[in-house]
């Protein structure tokens, strides 16, 4: 509600500005990414100067969106926009939503034992919870460096004044979003000839084949679900992004889609530094919109892309001494708390080591397969994906030979949004690649220029397909039995009686402790830090850091 609510008065401000006299609003789940981005530079901000666990921080959130909601107009929005949802569901696609939902919950109140979320991600939001920004917190453990403004999101919605071990509600509902979109365009899209409704079977082809990778690839859906990882989150900003990019000329209300695609991207770059390249799709907007002589438009858009980013931005210089940690450029910052570039430099080397090689040894030197030329790290990555990973990447080779192959018929027929969105895409995948290799990395533009392939190359073949709705059926038909199996599946070996009351939360910390200038510092005996009392320090004794004063508040820094 608080999501819908946000994303609809920051749609209706956009529209305003473009000077729009048609008020044309997106669907519900759109909306609802929008106010999640609102909330997010909100969170960020309130993070700068307070901590995120307790009840002041819902108020801030709650007493506006409350005001908004004694407007009739908008409750009346509200529930045109739910029921459009739902709106022609047939049978089975409502029992597959059913089933998809239920199998999230299930999912999402599991035990977190995801070791990126136990090594540092549960310890960046509790940092988040209990206190504001800390100066140096990068000392204490490298990787609490990174301050994507998804772990505000998840401090100011794991609603920790109310004691719940539960910190995945905002993965959880973010998902059912996602879900329930997926599951609308394959209904929107299927055709009905007994309704009047020829509908566009590659359309439906496309999204169903978009749920099951979703749900088939482990560090999409079920990752997300059981764990607080941005990786998913950030390619599903990505998909809005380039979603929105092609159906902009339909969508009737230019203007605001290109102030909405705007908004999306700097929110994208927030959550996760490798969505970067989609910077060029504010590039795309701003030029439309000089097009379109929307001047007001475009200097709000300038404005507001800094207020999105300074929170972000002001964490990262807080915490690491660096504007957009682990890049040591630009290098302007002087601070005492600051990480040393050496070690900076390091920790980005070590994220390109791990996404080619894990922890295999390809080389010996610094940071293993960083040093290695491609064709000593490439058989070994290839070697260590899984098979759904494999499947998409090879698949990706395939059609970019094909576009390749048919380059100069791409681009005589195909529409400027589509071409745009691929040559973004394309941009995304080099980055993707050269920087950290790792599939769940590089979703946000694999997915993409693979889904505009694939309709470029087979869309008409699809739709001429006289057997096309029954063969549909039958796949969500089989799509669905596999859920309802996996579902009992998780039940019966990963489920407990006692987590239809309340989540399992993380996995339990066996820690001891030290005292460093008066402070009381956790050191893990196993496993991460998890959610073990702050602050948790990998660091076996004092000698890397010191207390910047008194209080944990006064931060961290090297210890010289």
């Amino acid at each position: 509600m608080l999501c819908w609510i946000w994303g609809y008065a920051l749609i209706s401000l956009f529209i305003r500005i473009a000077g729009n006299t048609q008020k044309l609003i997106p669907g519900f789940c759109i909306i609802c990414f929008t106010g999640l981005s609102a909330i997010a530079v909100i969170s960020g901000l309130l993070s700068l100067v307070m901590p995120l666990g307790n009840i002041a921080a819902q108020f801030v959130l709650l007493v506006p969106a409350l005001l908004l909601v004694t407007q009739k107009k908008l409750r009346l929005a509200l529930t045109e926009s739910f029921n459009s949802m739902f709106a022609g569901y047939r049978f089975i696609t409502g029992l597959l939503a059913t089933c998809l939902l239920i199998l999230l919950l299930i999912l999402g109140a599991s035990l977190i034992n995801h070791p990126d979320s136990i090594g540092y991600h549960i310890q960046t939001i509790k940092w988040i919870e209990e206190y504001r920004v800390i100066p140096g917190l990068v000392h204490i453990n490298t990787p609490l460096g990174y301050q994507g403004l998804w772990y505000c999101l998840c401090a100011i919605f794991s609603f920790k004044f109310l004691h719940t071990p539960a910190i995945t509600f905002i993965n959880t509902t973010v998902l059912v979003w996602y879900l329930l979109f997926l599951l609308h365009e394959i209904n929107r899209w299927l055709p009905d000839k007994k309704n009047g409704r020829p509908g566009n079977t590659a359309n439906a082809v496309l999204y169903l084949l978009l749920l099951a990778i979703s749900c088939w690839s482990y560090v999409q859906v079920r990752l997300t679900a059981t764990s607080v990882s941005p990786d998913f989150i950030a390619a599903l900003y990505c998909w809005l992004i380039f979603y929105l990019l092609i159906t902009s000329k339909s969508s009737g209300n230019n203007a605001v889609s290109y102030m909405l695609l705007s908004f999306l991207c700097c929110t994208a770059i927030t959550i996760k530094l490798s969505t970067f390249p989609v910077c060029l799709v504010i590039l795309y907007a701003v030029y439309q919109l000089a097009l379109l002589k929307k001047r007001k438009a475009i200097i709000f858009l300038l404005v507001f892309a800094l207020i999105i980013l300074s929170p972000f931005v002001t964490r990262n210089i807080i915490t690491s001494g660096y504007l957009f940690f682990p890049s040591p450029f630009p290098d302007i910052v002087q601070a005492d708390w600051k990480l040393s570039k050496a070690l900076t430099i390091a920790e980005k080397q070590y994220i390109t080591s791990f996404a080619r090689a894990q922890h295999q040894v390809i080389t010996p030197g610094v940071r293993g397969a960083y040093n290695a030329p491609i064709t000593r790290w490439l058989p070994v990555w290839w070697q260590l994906r899984a098979l759904s990973d494999k499947l998409i990447v090879g698949l990706l080779l395939l059609l970019l030979l094909i576009a390749l192959a048919t380059a100069g018929r791409i681009v005589k027929k195909g529409d400027p949004p589509f071409i745009f969105s691929l040559l973004i895409s394309v941009a995304g995948l080099v980055f993707w690649f050269l920087q950290a290799p790792d599939p769940r990395f590089g979703f946000g533009f694999i997915i993409p220029v693979e889904g505009i392939l694939i309709y470029w190359c087979s869309a008409r073949y699809i739709n001429n397909f006289k057997d096309a709705k029954n063969w549909l059926l039958s796949v969500m038909t089989a799509f669905l039995i596999i859920i309802i199996s996996y579902s009992l599946y998780r039940v019966k070996n990963y489920f407990n009686a006692q987590y239809l009351v309340a989540p399992a939360g993380a996995q339990k910390t066996n820690f001891r402790t030290i005292h460093c200038n008066g402070l009381t510092i956790v050191i893990p005996l196993e496993g991460g830090c998890g959610d073990a009392p702050l602050p948790c320090s990998y660091n076996e004794d004092c000698n890397h850091f010191s207390a910047r004063g008194n209080s944990i508040t006064d931060g961290f820094k090297e210890k010289k």
